[in-house]
C-alpha cells in the first residue's frame, strides 16, 4: 500500500511539473543530498505518523525532523519548488528517493520479522 501510495503521488508531482518555468535557486537553498535526506525522511515521517494520536505530538515531530537539519520548513518547500521547476533531474531525485525508501521500508519490516522470531 505505501509503495502503491509513494508511487501514485510521484506521479502526480511528475505530471503537474511539465513544462515549468525554471525558477532562480532561493536565498537559502539546500544542497540536493539533504534535500534528497529530507524528502525521504519527510515521506517516511508521514507513513508512521499515523500511530501518533493528536496533531499537537505530529507538529512537534515534525518540526523535530526539521530541527534536526537545523532547516526551516520554509526552506525547505523553496527549495522543493525550485528542484521541480527542473523535472527531469527532480525526476532522477524522486527515483532515488523511492528506491532508498523502499529499501528503508524493507530493513524496517525485516528487523520486525526478526525481532518477532525471537
Amino acid at each position: 500500500m505505501f509503495r502503491f501510495s509513494l508511487i501514485l503521488f510521484l506521479s502526480l508531482l511528475l505530471i503537474s511539473c511539465e513544462d515549468p518555468e525554471i525558477l532562480e535557486p532561493p536565498q537559502n537553498l539546500i544542497d540536493e543530498d539533504t534535500y534528497l535526506q529530507m524528502f525521504i525522511d519527510l515521506h517516511i515521517f508521514n507513513a508512521m505518523v499515523q500511530s501518533v494520536d493528536s496533531i499537537a505530538n505530529q507538529d512537534s515531530l515534525r518540526l523535530a525532523l526539521f530541527n534536526s537539519y537545523s532547516i526551516t520548513e520554509e526552506d525547505f518547500q523553496a527549495t522543493h519548488t525550485y528542484y521541480q521547476s527542473q523535472p527531469n533531474l527532480q525526476k532522477t531525485r524522486l527515483d532515488t528517493a523511492s528506491e532508498r525508501i523502499e529499501r528503508i521500508m524493507n530493513e524496517m519490516i525485516n528487523a520486525r520479522e526478526e525481532s518477532a522470531s525471537q
